[in-house]
């Protein structure tokens, strides 16, 4: 009988070890990690397509690569970084405009002075790839922004 008991103590004993290392619910009561939140949001989805696009225009044949480069860098004192830029994240609306339109004359990107001419892709693109190229750019090399560019805000900026 006794040694009844001691394998049904061993038993016992093996399962509370098994139970408390596997821990049940692995989210502690009170913890915030919901499956919800792991799961990406349909806006983060609608972010990446549009980064994916945007690549895509960006390296494109005479368009934003031949200037900026495929690492986003650009020619110092020729074409501007788009990598780690100030001038791209300081101001959403200008960057907008000037892929829309161009822009003639002096910039500060960096601390570095350039003075130049970028053409303006409004009649070349549609106001979906201008909004894929920024989101692109704006999320490339150094760049973060989480806050999509939509083509809606394009168009009120073209018109």
């Amino acid at each position: 009988m006794l040694k009844h008991s001691f394998s049904s103590y061993c038993f016992v004993l093996l399962c509370t070890f098994l139970l408390a290392c596997a821990g049940g619910n692995s989210q502690t009561e009170g913890s915030e990690h919901t499956e919800e939140q792991a799961a990406p949001s349909a806006e983060n989805i609608a972010l990446q397509e549009s980064i994916k696009r945007g690549e895509a225009i960006y390296n494109g044949v005479g368009l934003c690569v031949t200037c900026h480069m495929a690492d986003g860098k650009g020619q110092e004192g020729l074409f501007p970084p788009l990598a780690n830029s100030d001038y791209l994240m300081g101001d959403r609306k200008r960057a907008i405009l000037q892929v829309l339109n161009g822009a003639v004359g002096e910039m500060v990107v960096n601390g570095v002075t350039y003075n130049g001419a970028m053409p303006g892709m409004g009649a070349t693109l549609s106001d979906e790839q201008v909004a894929d190229v920024l989101n692109y750019v704006m999320n490339s090399w150094g760049n973060e922004n989480e806050d999509m560019i939509k083509p809606e805000e394009v168009a009120a900026l073209r018109e």
